[in-house]
């Protein structure tokens, strides 16, 4: 009996996902976040590695096999939605349901996905350990019994759905394959982030091709997206939302030209890596979380996220100072010279209100009602 040829070139995100935003269906443009460097490559060579899914106690090639499985009948299905929208300028209830059909699928790809895979070991050194930590937590958390089917559930119960149309510009895909971006800042948990999907104020970007993205959406979004539309977007509207697929790369972001990647990786972001909590209860157990990176659609909850405690203080310092009405005429504290009410006093009532959540449980209402929010990227317990 023939000897089953062993893949050892395993893609974290799907070349036929890939070919949807390459510039001719064999080429596309990769950019390495951290080193900012932009380069060609084939579509064969790119969001991949040697034995992205292998694992001592796995047979060869039992994940990638898997996974080449759903690809072949998960790939047709994406194109032909995105074929239907595009010829029909039109987003039709069977589209949204054909949609809603896929979300589970979408959260396979999210979850497989070079960026969490990283996540997924972030802050673990040995190589070898990396490896089969990620390949150990993506199993723990594609077999959980109905998790990801859940979590579908949350996104279609919980939340409203644009597709984002690019025009004549280009949308690119980062190696976590699906982008989540908070859109108001909130209180930070051990075990939650900002961007978590099932929490309020929050958006979920998943991609269609590189003219098409699905937008799902609770909260303040900006004005040109439209619910149940396609929303045409500008060239300045898609790099927006092209920014916050890059900040949601760990590693790389790819593209079908080069002059795009070029531009968002001279941006400024707020955040590059996952975030860590450890912490220990009386009974000596201690536990720790891992969870996305915060990631922020408006620059202001970006800035009341790292400042929002000083805010806080300031705001009480001024308050008790002034008094509130009266407090609303005096110079900003930014040193704009503006009055307080017209410059800055939102994002200072912001950080007071935040401070004041964590005082009152009452006031804590993140999660979207009656729908489960994502799980942490890691956790752990230890009794000793």
């Amino acid at each position: 009996m023939k000897k089953k040829q062993f893949t050892r070139k395993q893609h974290y995100i799907s070349q036929g996902l890939l070919k949807l935003f390459s510039d001719d269906g064999n080429h596309i443009y990769e950019c390495l976040v951290s080193s900012k460097k932009v380069y060609q490559t084939d579509v064969a060579d790119a969001m991949e590695e040697n034995c992205t899914y292998e694992h001592p106690l796995l047979e060869e090639n039992t994940l990638e096999d898997a996974f080449a499985t759903i690809e072949g009948s998960f790939i047709p299905q994406v194109v032909a939605i995105a074929n239907e929208v595009v010829s029909s300028e039109k987003f039709t209830t069977d589209t949204y349901a054909k949609i809603c059909q896929l979300l589970e699928i979408f959260l396979l790809f999210y979850y497989r996905s070079g960026a969490v895979l990283s996540e997924f070991c972030y802050g673990v050194d040995d190589p070898a350990a990396k490896k089969r930590l990620r390949v150990r937590r993506l199993l723990e958390i594609i077999t959980t019994r109905s998790y990801l089917k859940q979590l579908a559930n949350s996104i279609r119960n919980g939340y409203e759905c644009s597709l984002l149309h690019a025009g004549t510009s280009h949308f690119i895909i980062s190696d976590q394959y699906l982008s989540t971006v908070a859109l108001s800042f909130k209180n930070q948990f051990v075990n939650t982030s900002n961007r978590a999907i099932g929490m309020k104020d929050t958006m979920v970007l998943i991609p269609l091709s590189d003219k098409l993205y699905i937008a799902f959406f609770n909260g303040r979004i900006p004005d040109y997206i439209k619910h149940n539309q396609i929303s045409h977007l500008n060239e300045s509207q898609v790099f927006q939302i092209n920014k916050i697929i890059f900040h949601n790369a760990f590693k790389k972001c790819a593209g079908p030209n080069s002059t795009l990647l070029n531009l968002l990786k001279e941006e400024k972001y707020f955040s590059h890596e996952a975030t860590q909590v450890f912490f220990g209860n009386d009974d000596g157990c201690t536990g720790g979380y891992t969870n996305k990176k915060e990631v922020f659609f408006y620059p202001e909850d970006e800035e009341i996220c790292t400042f929002h405690i000083q805010y806080a203080l300031k705001y009480r310092d001024l308050k008790k100072q002034y008094g509130k009405a009266h407090m609303r005429n005096i110079k900003c504290p930014c040193g704009s010279g503006k009055k307080f009410k017209i410059c800055c006093l939102a994002k200072y009532e912001r950080a007071q209100q935040a401070v004041e959540e964590t005082q009152n449980p009452k006031l804590q209402n993140y999660r979207i009602s009656d729908c489960i929010a994502e799980m942490p990227i890691y956790e752990f317990w230890n009794n000793d």
